[in-house]
């Protein structure tokens, strides 16, 4: 499918978001994603990943979350700790409150079938795992190796699975079991939590693979193909379940 790819500026509150806009060329009604950037920031790997959602009929928006620090807002892997000194610029008020902007932005656009899912990896799984327990309007969510759901990113902050009440939407939680940053019992724990609360909410865990499975640039050397090859058309497929 032919698509269009453009840098855009939206309004959060009062300032304007850089974000990445990949959708179909063709006119029609598309059910649209936003899709959530890694802690190295809005990178040439997210906006790919936004088309390829473009390519199979989404709508797909990638915010620029880093958008208010000064300097360079995207990062090459292996620079994790300047990528972290950026991540703590970040609370989780003003990620959703950004996130939130996105999705309304997105749901209205002319080309929007008005139902939205929210897909993240790495630090923007917690993210995508965050706004759906924290934005009643989202129609799906799923969370690649997202870290940290069960501890507060901020000093007074709670943890994003204490929102978990809050889930009105479907999710699936992905995790690889050779991650060494995020223990099995991380998903488990969601699971067992999503159960208690009644929630619809699927834990899928890849034995093989590790952290960052889904990303396919050499430089980060993290790709997993089979276990890929396996998430990538359920993710399609639930997506299209959920937003039509």
């Amino acid at each position: 499918m032919e698509i269009v790819g453009q840098e855009i500026q939206i309004a959060s509150g009062q300032e304007k978001m850089g974000c990445y806009l990949a959708h179909p060329k063709t006119p029609g009604r598309y059910p649209a994603v936003v899709v959530t950037m890694e802690v190295v920031g809005l990178s040439d790997d997210i906006r790919h990943t936004s088309n390829q959602f473009a390519e199979q009929g989404f709508v797909a928006i990638a915010p620029n979350l880093y958008f208010r620090i000064p300097g360079p807002q995207t990062l090459p892997y292996g620079h994790l700790p300047e990528a972290l000194k950026l991540a703590a610029t970040l609370t989780d008020d003003g990620i959703v409150r950004d996130m939130s902007a996105t999705i309304d932005f997105v749901k209205d656009h002319p080309l929007s079938n008005g139902k939205v899912g929210v897909v993240g990896f790495c630090m923007g799984g917690r993210i995508a795992f965050l706004t759906a327990c924290r934005n009643s309007t989202l129609n799906g969510a799923i969370s690649f190796y997202g870290g940290g759901i069960l501890r507060a990113a901020q000093p007074g902050a709670a943890p994003a699975i204490d929102y978990l009440a809050n889930l009105r939407a479907p999710m699936i939680a992905f995790f690889a079991g050779q991650d060494p940053h995020i223990p099995l019992s991380d998903g488990e724990t969601i699971g067992a939590r999503a159960k208690q609360l009644g929630k619809q909410v699927e834990v899928r865990v890849y034995p093989e693979a590790g952290h960052g499975f889904m990303c396919e640039n050499p430089a980060r050397g993290a790709y997993h193909e089979a276990s890929a090859k396996d998430a990538w058309p359920r993710m399609l497929s639930f997506f299209r379940q959920h937003l039509g």
